[in-house]
């Protein structure tokens, strides 16, 4: 009987451990989620204009938590000149314990209160511009997506990442 408390015992707290291990992944789990999500709309915008010949936006509402894909295109599918009138599409709200850090467009900071937007061109490129999410918890987690804005592509960071401004030497063989 004794031999079986001490395994029980064993058994609990094992289970002890891997549920806190578990609980210690979640967080970052659920910020990369998001990372992940948003990417994918920014590249759907990248590809819809793309392949239509047409300006596609990401809009991000600072106040909301909340982003989607504006398409230049009307309900019925006929251009349409008003953008409150474009419809929108895969809009999603960020979960309450992620919101947007920063927003930086063409070196612009926006973080609080305010809808901004990212413009995609036919062939693909965009504004300059990075999105860093926060996640509170026991300590806040950052996670930044960068468009670059020539092509349009997207490259990720941990932390919070700001690129540094060209110099000469930089192009210097």
């Amino acid at each position: 009987m004794v031999e079986l408390m001490v395994v029980v015992a064993i058994i609990g707290v094992l289970s002890g451990i891997v549920t806190l291990s578990w609980r210690a992944i979640l967080p970052r789990e659920s910020l990369n989620a998001e990372v992940r999500r948003l990417s994918d709309v920014i590249q759907t915008a990248r590809s819809e204009a793309i392949s239509r010949s047409a300006e596609y936006q990401v809009v991000y509402d600072l106040e909301t938590s909340t982003y989607w894909l504006l398409t230049p295109f009307g309900e019925k599918g006929e251009y349409e000149p008003e953008p409150e009138r474009r419809r929108r599409l895969l809009q999603h709200q960020l979960p309450p314990d992620i919101r947007f850090d920063t927003i930086t467009i063409d070196g612009e900071d926006f973080n609080s209160g305010e809808e901004v937007f990212v413009r995609f061109d036919a062939v693909g490129s965009s504004n300059a511009h990075t999105i860093v999410l926060a996640q509170e918890g026991k300590t806040t987690m950052h996670r930044t997506i960068e468009v670059l804005p020539l092509t349009g592509l997207i490259r990720f960071h941990d932390g919070i990442f700001e690129r540094a401004p060209a110099t000469d030497g930089d192009f210097e063989e």
